[in-house]
């Protein structure tokens, strides 16, 4: 009887690691869908704790610093700055 608890158990523990990944899996796929309207461009870390972004928020680009505790809108960015963008270049140029 010993061996066939530990078996079960077993089997049990194997099958419950199966439907955790697959719903990890799930979960990670919808967490990657983002927002149609909100889009992140660029990211420049400054250090451990603080980052640079061009964030597009419906259509518009601003320029962003965020930290830990803070984020704020540093600039909007005019059109002729996006177009003469690297970032914007090289998106353009893998399409």
């Amino acid at each position: 009887m010993g061996l066939e608890y530990v078996l079960k158990s077993v089997a049990a523990l194997v099958v419950i690691i199966l439907l955790a990944n697959v719903l990890i899996k799930q979960l990670n796929q919808l967490s990657r869908r983002g927002s149609k309207h909100l889009r992140i461009v660029e990211k420049l870390p400054l250090s451990r704790t603080s980052s640079l972004y061009v964030v597009e928020v419906m259509g518009t680009y601003y320029l962003m610093s965020g930290t830990e505790q803070h984020n704020e809108i540093l600039k909007e960015l005019s059109q002729e700055e996006v177009e003469s963008s690297e970032w914007r270049k090289e998106k353009r140029s893998q399409s």
